[in-house]
């Protein structure tokens, strides 16, 4: 009995140690990036206000998509709210398994886009809660939603989406 549970015990420290990683088959590529790059990304933010009515709220967007070391440069210009405009790094890393810093937790792939999803532990709005962003990669698509739920077992909600096409 001593055995068992001291070996129960080395089986609960090592699986600490070693967080569960992601399948070799979910990982963002070169190629899923490629699709991306380029300008005349436009179309839309959706995104959901914080304060009551929490209704969304949607504002124009274009987006021109470079090369970086380790991942995308996006340029993102608001039209009608141009001091909003901003340049974010979507970053690849551990060899794919990881973009944005979020464990990439599922990849399907039709008809020429890839669709990635990433999950993590967020703060929103307050509130401890898990993340999931899913991003669609294709030619001539591009999209970034966020999804939270709140970690009490609350209602999941959309928090934004980018939805563009060239």
């Amino acid at each position: 009995m001593k055995l068992f549970v001291m070996s129960a015990l080395a089986g609960l420290l090592a699986a600490c140690a070693n967080p569960p990683v992601s399948s070799p088959s979910l990982r963002v590529t070169d190629a899923d990036l490629e699709k991306m790059l380029g300008e005349g990304w436009t179309g839309t933010l959706i995104y959901r206000d914080y304060s009551p009515p929490f209704g969304d709220v949607t504002l124009p967007v274009a987006i021109a998509v470079t090369q970086a070391p380790d991942g995308l440069i996006l340029a993102i210009d608001y039209p009608e709210e141009p001091q909003a405009n901003s340049k974010d790094l979507l970053s690849v890393r551990e060899m794919g398994t990881r973009l944005a810093g979020d464990l990439v937790v599922a990849r399907r792939e039709a008809d020429q886009v890839t669709f990635i999803t990433t999950r993590a532990p967020c703060d929103d709005d307050g509130q401890a809660s898990i993340c999931e962003h899913v991003y669609t990669f294709g030619p001539s698509s591009f999209g970034m939603e966020k999804f939270v739920t709140p970690k009490d077992g609350g209602e999941t909600i959309r928090r934004n989406a980018y939805v563009l096409t060239r």
